[in-house]
């Protein structure tokens, strides 16, 4: 006869759960060393290669793939800086009497291509020197 323990039970549950963590830690080594790429976006849309979603996450050069949003805007790209925005590089802190403003929103934010392409978050920051506008527009991203 079998004699089931309470002890016995927990030893098991816990070697199984072990075994699954091990096994996922496993896969997850696996994975990254053959650095696979996994982008859920890659879909034919019925031989439509126009598809602007699928251009901007994937094939524009001014833009990168994200696992959150997307895509955003290349760093260092056409039209953005080193940290992904339109415009001047913010400093950390900020100069006494002077405010930031951050525009967000989509093509209409971004504004037309290259780096002095026109945009009105610029114009914002024409009006007043007090203002630091930050463009954080990304094509699409509405």
């Amino acid at each position: 006869m079998l004699k089931v323990t309470f002890k016995g039970i927990v030893l098991k549950l816990t070697a199984i759960a072990a075994g699954i963590v091990l096994s996922l830690i496993l896969i997850e080594v696996g994975l990254r060393v053959f650095k696979f790429n996994y982008t859920p976006l890659r879909i034919e849309v019925i031989n439509n290669w126009s598809e602007w979603r699928y251009y901007h996450a994937f094939e524009d050069k001014n833009f990168e793939y994200d696992p959150i949003l997307i895509w955003r805007p290349k760093k260092g790209g056409d039209f953005s800086n080193s940290q992904g925005y339109r415009g001047p590089e913010v400093t950390p802190g900020q100069e006494t009497h002077s405010f930031r403003i951050v525009a967000i929103g989509y093509s209409n934010t971004l504004g037309w291509s290259g780096k002095n392409g026109p945009n009105w978050p610029a114009y914002l920051g024409q009006m007043d020197n007090r203002l630091t506008v930050i463009n954080g527009g990304v094509y699409g991203n509405s």
